[in-house]
């Protein structure tokens, strides 16, 4: 009976465990405060903290003075798709010239609303 207690409190440990230390978020995104920011190019920063631009889907950065217009920053720029509750969601970047810089801004976007009989697995919507 004390081996069972014993296991059971092993299980119950390690099940809680598993639980806090799984990432909410899926690479190239990563965790920070409780909510999910892009880090394409894996440098530990959240995209939206270092000033970009984007042509062609090619990232640079930007200098004061690079736009006049928002057209000058590029086109929307989608990152990885990922799982919500029962949807598939996608963050877009998009890019406007504030004060002759052009300032990205990310929106969560929901791809595929999935059906009441499936849930969400690695970005696609499945049969429950």
């Amino acid at each position: 009976m004390k081996m069972e207690k014993t296991i059971l409190a092993i299980a119950l440990t390690a099940l809680i465990l598993g639980c806090i230390s799984q990432p909410a978020c899926e690479q190239p995104y990563m965790d920070i405060g409780g909510r999910c920011c892009l880090d394409s190019n894996g440098n530990g920063l959240c995209d939206e903290k270092e000033a970009t631009s984007t042509t062609l889907g090619q990232t640079t950065p930007t200098t004061p003075g690079a736009c006049s217009i928002d057209g000058d920053c590029g086109i929307p720029e989608p990152g990885n798709m990922f799982c919500g509750d029962k949807e598939v969601l996608q963050y877009v970047t998009t890019y406007r010239c504030v004060d002759n810089e052009c300032v990205g801004e990310r929106n969560r976007t929901v791809v595929t609303q999935c059906g009441e009989d499936e849930t969400c697995i690695n970005s696609n919507c499945v049969k429950s």
